[in-house]
């Protein structure tokens, strides 16, 4: 048949190459730690004097609101008084 195994059974395109690598030699992890780390850092850095505020006036707006929900949820012990 002309064929050289069960693998190869695709029509056969001149002039391209196809090259492969095995998922087992790639190094999936390969460089995460030196450039990646540090560029993760240096983002954070960068950014956080634009976000941080935000954060902090949000969460003092969330727990001082908190606070006076919890405040306005209080019974007032007077006003049960007379049912003892």
């Amino acid at each position: 048949m002309g064929h050289h195994g069960f693998g190869n059974l695709g029509p056969h395109i001149r002039n391209i190459v196809y090259h492969r690598i095995s998922m087992f030699e790639q190094r999936a992890f390969a460089g995460l730690l030196n450039p990646g780390l540090q560029n993760t850092l240096r983002r954070i850095t960068e950014s956080a004097p634009r976000t941080v505020p935000y954060f902090l006036i949000t969460y003092v707006i969330i727990t001082q609101t908190n606070d006076y929900y919890a405040q306005l949820n209080r019974k007032n012990p007077k006003d049960y008084e007379h049912e003892v």
